[in-house]
């Protein structure tokens, strides 16, 4: 049906619930709870609802079977899925290398092909909005949040990469997003537990942070995250998910993005601390917000779903702006909405396929970079039996990002697979004493040890650890891979081996595993700046 044709059929309700995306998160929930309940305009798949594919093209079919019995108007279906640890389905859709890995390959057409990889998977279990790609720009170091989700420091670079991306996945027929707009990349707070600030100059933001939403645009991206930041330059007083000045004056007009906006999670600290999830829902719509992406409990979203109704029928939110919300849903969903239901044997075939394992590794072996070598340790030796010592990390808690994805990688498994013998041990960040109490033995007889990070620029446990791992073990030779970001060599300056994988997914740690003992060439290059 034409957008004109749903509105003369959707009552008021019915257009106030297009504007809301809950994240469903319990499998006892039917899917089609919140279709029944106000028609939601669309649902985010929870990273924990399901994992079988089958199953998950089931549930989404339920859904959207229930919208449009209601209705006739499909939901978006969503989900973050950006490629690296930010992904759904973990136990069984292809993981590809994250954004940063990508742009160690140094080549914008890395970021089309994962984006293929991963449109195909998500069409496949009825996916029809990726909450991707991310246009931040790392520049700083400790950032807590963005890290490896970026593609590089350099706005250029990020650009092109952004730009592929974006076509491939609406190529695919998949609605793309670019976020967080006006730009994550150089917080050093994690907008889901505080409020980042961005205080620099107008002028800066121009050069830097906004250049890749630019680049976006002009590639027709469909949909423009809003993030939870203060930036001075632009608004001084509401930050960005609440600001008609950042919203509608710059991303709108000046920047002239016409299709959704839709609002990062509003039950993330970095607005639920200024406001109530209802009231938060309202100045998002009102600051130029299309769609609001709500939470997990029904009852809340039934609050938020009543104070919009309340606030368009009294004129708070203005007739032109929700009118105007509402169509640019609906234009969407009449683009991008081309098969609502999936067929769940197809979602069985192919998610996980072979093929896409192996198209990822092949961009994981183009991105592995050895950083320094300096006492020309690698090749790895298969010989040394005991005297390889891996500690393969299962996670860290400093930040909430690593908390998502506790676990351990097969980093141990690939290493005893060509070096038999070798002595594999899980670590969690940060290690106990007693836990280095039972390392100690295995350290003095180590020869050489190889040990993964996790973002250690950002957490002094980790650095601290390497540090000791210097002195339990002196006579052997100390091999870090970065798993996360390459930034923690500017923590352990003193490395003489440091090989970046920029993720622990299967694909990217086979590739280092065939960097580590010269099976493949190092052919990434480090994609941000490593100067102190």
């Amino acid at each position: 049906m034409s957008t004109e044709a749903w509105l003369a059929q959707l009552s008021l309700e019915d257009q106030v619930a297009q504007l809301m995306v809950p994240r469903p998160a319990k499998l006892e929930l039917p899917p089609q709870h919140y279709s029944e309940a106000f028609s939601a305009g669309g649902i985010i798949v929870d990273r924990g609802v399901y994992q079988d594919p089958r199953q998950m093209a089931t549930y989404i079919g339920q859904a959207q079977r229930a919208a449009l019995a209601r209705n006739g108007v499909p939901l978006f279906i969503c989900c973050d899925h950006e490629g690296g640890h930010i992904r759904f389905m973990r136990t069984v859709a292809t993981a590809v290398p994250s954004n940063m890995a990508l742009g160690a390959a140094a080549d914008p057409e890395c970021a089309a092909e994962a984006a293929h990889v991963l449109a195909e998977e998500l069409l496949a279990v009825g996916v029809n909005w990726t909450l991707g790609p991310v246009a931040d720009v790392n520049v700083n170091p400790r950032n807590p949040v963005i890290g490896t989700r970026a593609f590089s420091d350099d706005p250029m670079v990020v650009s092109a990469y952004v730009a592929a991306a974006v076509r491939a996945y609406q190529e695919a027929g998949l609605l793309a997003c670019a976020k967080h707009f006006p730009g994550h990349g150089d917080t050093d707070v994690d907008s889901h537990i505080g409020l980042p600030r961005l205080e620099h100059p107008r002028s800066r933001l121009e050069e830097v942070e906004l250049v890749p939403f630019r680049a976006a645009i002009a590639a027709g991206v469909g949909s423009v995250m809003t993030a939870h930041i203060l930036v001075e330059a632009f608004d001084p007083e509401w930050i960005g998910t609440l600001s008609p000045t950042i919203l509608t004056d710059l991303l709108r007009n000046e920047l002239g993005h016409h299709g959704i906006i839709v609002t990062d999670a509003l039950e993330m600290a970095g607005v639920a601390d200024l406001l109530p999830e209802p009231e938060a829902a309202i100045e998002s719509v009102r600051a130029g917000a299309d769609m609001l992406l709500t939470g997990r409990d029904p009852a809340g979203n039934q609050e938020v779903f009543v104070a919009l109704v309340a606030a368009v029928r009294s004129g708070r939110i203005p007739a032109a702006r929700f009118e105007a919300a509402v169509r640019n849903i609906l234009d969407a969903k009449t683009r991008y909405i081309r098969q609502p239901l999936p067929d769940p044997g197809r979602a069985e075939r192919e998610v996980g396929s072979e093929e896409h394992r192996q198209r990822a590794l092949e961009l994981a072996r183009r991105s592995i970079s050895v950083a320094r070598d300096q006492s020309g340790v690698l090749p790895l030796p298969r010989d040394r039996g005991e005297g390889l010592l891996v500690l393969s990390p299962l996670g860290s808690r400093r930040t909430m990002m690593e908390t998502w994805t506790f676990g351990e990688s097969l980093l141990g498994d690939e290493v005893v697979s060509r070096a038999p013998g070798t002595i594999v041990e899980a670590v969690e960040y940060p290690v106990s004493a007693a836990r280095r109490g039972e390392l100690a033995p295995e350290l003095e007889r180590a020869e050489i040890v190889l040990v993964g990070t996790l973002n250690a620029i950002v957490d002094p446990d980790q650095v601290e650890f390497v540090e000791w791992l210097r002195e339990a073990a002196p006579g052997a030779q100390l091999v870090v891979a970065g798993l996360r970001t390459p930034y923690d060599l500017l923590a352990l300056p003193w490395l003489e081996t440091y090989v970046c994988a920029y993720s622990t997914v299967d694909p990217s740690i086979i590739a280092l595993a065939e960097v580590l003992f010269g099976e493949q060439p190092a052919r990434g290059r480090v994609p941000v700046s490593l100067a102190s």
